[in-house]
């Protein structure tokens, strides 16, 4: 099974690596599947969590700008003061109850995006800030993707 195959790659290459750099144990967590066709509005710039854990993004398409690419503010995952205050002043000065808030604190010039073909993986510390870019509305493309969490074990 190719999903179970994938899993325990996972856990025998990529965790023990995680470990070393950290010092700390982490586990995988919960596997998804996301299919996108035409998102014009994707879910904008966030972070998962003040502590640092890990997903790790396998392409099942071909990954593009305009196809929904995937994107992170380099640096950002060492700024929890600065992540602190742009959440809080989304939720009670903007009053942005949503999960996504408006980046007014990292430069985009900051802004990493990744792009690549079937197969192509990317291991992200999604305590950074992160997001989804939109597709061109003329683009017939779908984006296929399977993610796996990692989390750190206390």
């Amino acid at each position: 099974d190719i999903f179970n195959f994938f899993r325990k790659k996972i856990e025998l290459e990529c965790i023990p690596i995680l470990e070393k750099n950290y010092s700390k144990k982490f586990a995988l967590e919960a596997t998804n599947i996301y299919q996108h066709y035409k998102t014009t509005n994707p879910r904008k710039a966030h972070y998962d969590n003040e502590d640092n854990y890990f997903k790790l993004f396998l392409f099942l398409s071909d990954v593009k700008d305009n196809t929904g690419s995937f994107f992170f503010y380099k640096f950002s995952h060492k700024q929890k003061l600065r992540k602190k205050l742009m959440n809080r002043l989304n939720k009670f000065f903007f009053k942005n109850n949503e999960l996504e808030d408006k980046n007014f604190i990292f430069n985009d010039k900051f802004k990493i995006n990744f792009t690549g073909n079937i197969g192509t993986t990317v291991v992200t510390d999604v305590s950074g800030i992160h997001g989804c870019n939109p597709f061109s509305l003329d683009d017939e493309k779908k984006r296929l993707v399977l993610v796996q969490r990692i989390t750190p074990i206390n």
